[in-house]
């Protein structure tokens, strides 16, 4: 305790002298960090010969007054000092942060750390602009170039090479050979300059447009192909909404992609050659396409193909077309009339639902099933003629068609094969086909087969091996099975009966369904069931 009480009155004394620096009482409680340390210790770093001048200064506001006057001599000289200074200056709270403070004016942490903060806004304000000049968008093996401010090229494979005049907007693909296709991760070299693109044109030489290649190209006006072209790829012109005009495919294209020319604003399209199906969304959304001109040669329309061609008043369906899936012509508003060709097997769900402009339906014969809600709120549907080749009628097939006045449907099918759906029409307008009678009959036949060939491979038995018809009918003929073993099946279109490789030995039992589509002026026949068995030893 004595040694202690010394040194505290050595401290004492030296404080009152003015020859001891006031940062070694830091840790007394009577301590007042804004009045002396600041300036203290900024004097005695940088100008050590300033305490010794405060000996004769007798009173505390006088201290102050040059404690003011030396702090803004380190500001004029060294600012950033004078700043940091202040930015690391500690509240009136006490010891602990007069503790604080010491250190972070000596090391001066916090001041590089506010010129960390300070000092790297001046390069992300000139990053923009450095890369103004860079290609900011390419492929592997590929780099945007210019000629001028307003002329960028660049390659897009060995063969193939990309060019745009931002001047003028023509974009211009040039070459010989395929395109790549693109997609959100890959995107095409020329995707930063796209709304600069107004005309497009594809010389000869160019077999192929790649997949998303002037997606969403909102500036895009006009497109120029060669006769070259034989591949238009999925959404290549997807969401050019600007495209407008006369569209004309070449002759040698054989396929469009999905989505190729979706949301675009053509007002006619000419396919000249023979494509092989009409992909899904390939026309969706055009809702200024008025007339579209296709040649035979698509199997399929697919699913939502023209989907809200609001203004597509004719269509004609390619006498190759053999399904129409799932509202394929769905909301075209505007179709008066449509003729779905006798090759048509199938006519999908919601085909033309929503074409509530639509008077007239004609079916040819040939055509067998309607899918579910395939003509439902086509609200002024008039006319209506399903030829006797129809089997199917899905529910809800014409539901809300409230309007019918003529419809020209077989006396079977009208009582028998509607399904769920409400197919009527007004007083006096229901008529019936005039059709002759079909008859068939027909009986079973017992075939053999070697169980030693069945153990190597399954084995097919033809229908006629099986089935004698004694009196022949009219129409194509559908078969069904109705009893048997599992595995044993029955082919629908031709009753080719075909058993699983390793069947046991023995003798089994088939049941078979059998009818008649007839004809255009014969009737329908009912399902009839005809028995034969089939032994395997």
């Amino acid at each position: 305790m004595n040694s202690k009480r010394f040194l505290s009155v050595l401290v004492a004394a030296a404080m009152i002298a003015g020859t001891m620096p006031t940062s070694v009482f830091a840790g007394r409680l009577d301590y007042e960090p804004e009045e002396t340390e600041p300036a203290q210790i900024t004097e005695t770093e940088e100008k050590p010969s300033k305490p010794a001048e405060k000996e004769t200064e007798p009173t505390e506001k006088e201290t102050e007054e040059t404690k003011a006057t030396e702090a803004s001599e380190p500001s004029e000289k060294e600012p950033e000092a004078a700043e940091e200074t202040e930015a690391s200056k500690p509240d009136e709270t006490g010891t602990e942060e007069s503790k604080e403070t010491e250190p972070a004016e000596t090391s001066e942490p916090e001041a590089s750390e506010t010129e960390k903060e300070t000092e790297p806004a001046e390069p992300e304000a000139e990053e923009p602009s450095e890369s103004e000049g860079k290609a900011e968008i390419t492929v592997p093996g590929d780099s945007v170039k210019k000629r001028n401010a307003a002329d960028y090229y660049g390659a897009i494979n060995k063969n193939l090479n990309w060019s745009l005049d931002y001047s003028t907007g023509v974009f211009t693909i040039s070459g010989t050979g395929n395109m790549p296709h693109y997609d959100y991760e890959h995107l095409p070299p020329w995707d930063f300059y796209k709304d600069g693109i107004q005309k497009v044109v594809i010389e000869e030489g160019v077999t192929s447009i790649g997949g998303e290649s002037f997606k969403n190209c909102k500036n895009l006006k006009s497109v120029k192909f060669a006769d070259s072209l034989t591949y238009i790829g999925a959404s290549s012109f997807m969401f050019c909404d600007s495209l407008s005009g006369d569209l004309t495919i070449p002759a040698n294209v054989t396929q469009i992609g999905g989505s190729a020319f979706q949301d675009c604003s053509f007002k006619t399209v000419t396919i000249l050659g023979s494509v092989d199906a009409i992909n899904a969304f390939t026309f969706c959304g055009c809702t200024e396409l008025e007339s579209i001109t296709i040649p035979s040669g698509p199997k399929i329309i697919d699913g939502w193909a023209f989907d809200g061609c609001k203004k597509l008043e004719r269509f004609t369906i390619p006498d190759s077309v053999t399904d129409i899936q799932i509202a394929a012509f769905g909301l075209c508003t505007a179709l008066k009339e449509i003729t779905i060709p006798g090759n048509v097997k199938h006519i999908g769900i919601e085909a033309f639902a929503g074409c509530t402009a639509l008077e007239k339906l004609t079916i040819e014969y040939g055509v067998r099933e309607l899918d579910r809600c395939s003509f439902q709120e086509c609200k002024n549907l008039k006319t209506v003629s399903i030829p006797n080749s129809v089997t199917t009628i899905e529910g809800g097939a014409f539901n809300e068609c409230d309007n019918i006045e003529d419809l020209t449907i077989s006396e079977y099918l009208y009582k028998n094969g509607l399904g769920n759906t409400s197919l009527d029409a007004k007083p006096g307008g229901v008529h019936f086909l005039q059709l002759a009678d079909n008859p068939m009959t027909l009986k079973g036949k017992n075939a053999k087969v070697s169980y030693k060939k069945l153990r190597k491979k399954a084995r097919t038995v033809k229908a006629a091996k099986v089935i004698a018809f004694t009196t022949k009918p009219q129409g194509t003929i559908e078969y069904k099975k109705s009893y048997g073993n599992k595995k044993i099946t029955v082919n629908k279109n031709n009753g080719t009966i075909t058993l699983k490789k390793k069947m046991k030995r023995g003798t089994y039992t088939v049941k078979v369904k059998v009818r008649a589509l007839g004809t255009e002026t014969v009737k329908q026949t009912g399902w009839k069931t005809v028995k034969f068995k089939i032994k395997v030893r």
